[in-house]
C-alpha cells in the first residue's frame, strides 16, 4: 500500500487512535462500577474494547445484576467522562499533524467511533481537530455497533465514497472486524504498546499515525 493506491477517504476511530483515552475510559468505568459494589479489572474490560456503551452496559448489567437501567448507566458514565474532557484529553502521536496534512492533501476525513456523540464531539473540539473532519459518526447513530460494519458504512455514505475506496484506522479487534466487514482496508495502530489480538487481517500495521504520511503522501520522508 503506497500513495493513494485507490484510497479516496480516510476514516479514523477516535479512542486509542486520535486521543489517548482508553485508560481514562477504563478508570472512569471502574470507579462507576465500584459504587455498585463491582470490582472491575483490566482483564474484565479487554473483551469490550471497541464496542459501544449500550452493548457494554447491557452485558455488564446482565453479568453483575446492576439495578440501574442501561440508559441511566450510560448517562452517569458520560457525565463522568465529560467532566474530564478539559484536563484529560491527550492527543495520540501524530495528532493534529497527520490529519492536518491529509486534509490539506485533499483526502476527505471522517471519524467513526463507538463513543457517545457528546463525548466524540467534545474530544475532537478539545483536540482542536474538529474542523478537519467532514463527517463524524457515532455507533449510536446506526442500528449496530462494532464489530458490525454499520458505523463505517454510514461514514462512507456521508462522505460520498464507496467502501472499497476507504481506509480505516483502528486500534481494536472489534474495530478491525467492523472495517473488514464493511469491505474497507484497515490500518491498525498499537494501544498500550501492542497491536490488538487478531490483528492479522489488517492491511498494514502502523507504529503510530505518523506512518500514514509516507504511505499516503508521496514524497513525504519518514521521520
Amino acid at each position: 500500500m503506497s500513495g493513494r493506491d485507490g484510497c479516496e477517504a480516510i476514516i479514523f476511530d477516535l479512542d486509542g487512535v486520535l486521543v489517548d483515552s482508553e485508560g481514562l475510559g477504563f478508570e472512569t468505568l471502574r470507579a462507576l462500577l465500584a459504587t455498585y459494589g463491582v470490582d472491575y479489572r483490566v482483564e474484565d474490560n479487554e473483551p469490550f474494547i471497541g464496542i459501544n456503551d449500550r452493548d457494554h452496559f447491557t452485558a455488564l448489567k446482565a453479568r453483575h445484576g446492576l439495578r440501574p437501567s442501561v440508559d441511566a448507566l450510560i448517562i452517569e458514565q458520560t457525565s463522568r467522562l465529560l467532566a474530564q474532557i478539559d484536563t484529560r484529553t491527550i492527543p495520540m502521536p501524530g495528532v493534529p499533524r497527520v490529519p492536518e496534512r491529509l486534509s490539506a492533501a485533499g483526502y476527505p476525513l471522517a471519524v467513526a467511533s463507538s463513543s457517545l456523540p457528546e463525548v466524540v464531539e467534545a474530544r475532537l473540539v478539545a483536540l482542536g481537530v474538529r474542523p478537519l473532519f467532514r463527517v463524524v459518526v457515532s455507533s449510536f447513530h446506526v442500528p449496530r455497533g462494532k464489530p458490525a460494519p454499520d458505523v463505517f458504512l454510514e461514514a462512507a455514505r456521508r462522505l460520498g465514497v464507496t467502501a472499497a475506496r476507504c481506509l480505516v484506522v483502528e486500534d481494536s479487534a472489534h474495530g478491525l472486524r467492523a472495517a473488514k466487514a464493511a469491505g474497507m482496508r484497515c490500518a491498525v495502530v498499537p494501544t498500550g504498546g501492542r497491536w490488538p489480538d487478531g490483528a492479522e487481517p489488517a492491511d498494514v500495521r502502523l507504529t503510530s499515525l505518523l506512518d500514514l504520511e509516507p504511505l499516503l503522501l508521496p514524497g513525504t520522508p519518514g521521520d
